[in-house]
């Protein structure tokens, strides 16, 4: 049994359909219907076609937890060697909302002084630039419900306190601990 049966294995049963593992494995309907044919040859049955689709059949569940295990070993070595010999390098295109750049300019510096080859671009707008049609490599959002087709994670929390600096000026007193 190979990774490559495997990964087809993983993506039939995700998708549910022969074109939905295609289009996530990036290959041809053909290339599925064939690996799942040769998988299916060395071992036993482990869909079953329906209307909609394919389902597991008892097999395909005891086989998915051993499937998912590989690929979670597979993902971890490649990122284990990914870069190994050479920092980040290349051109990195980060949009994000207005606010957020001022808060992250110190994360981004940081990122800049320990990869110096990196090109870091940043593109601050309240458009929204699509990830999918790469118009951007990463976006920092102010949301709590990003798009369905996105991965998401918190970062933070907006802040309601006004800064030292704003509440100097704004009571007329200043220190030089305070002051602009």
């Amino acid at each position: 049994m190979s990774w490559d049966d495997l990964r087809v294995f993983l993506a039939l049963h995700r998708e549910g359909t022969v074109a939905g593992a295609a289009r996530a494995l990036g290959v041809s309907r053909s290339t599925v219907l064939r690996r799942w044919a040769a998988l299916e040859a060395a071992t036993t049955t482990l869909f079953e076609r329906t209307p909609e689709g394919v389902v597991l059949t008892g097999a395909g569940e005891r086989l998915l937890p051993s499937a998912e295990r590989v690929e979670g070993e597979a993902l971890a070595a490649e990122r284990a060697i990914a870069g190994a010999d050479e920092g980040l390098r290349g051109s990195l295109e980060v949009t994000l909302f207005d606010i957020a750049g001022p808060l992250l300019a110190p994360a981004f510096q940081e990122l800049m002084e320990a990869h110096p080859e990196m090109d870091l671009r940043l593109v601050s707008s309240d458009r929204l630039r699509s990830l999918r049609r790469r118009e951007a490599d990463l976006a920092i959002r102010g949301t709590d419900a990003p798009s369905p087709e996105l991965f998401g994670r918190k970062i933070g929390r907006p802040s309601t306190g006004a800064s030292t600096t704003w509440t100097a000026r704004s009571s007329g007193t200043t220190s030089p601990s305070s002051a602009p």
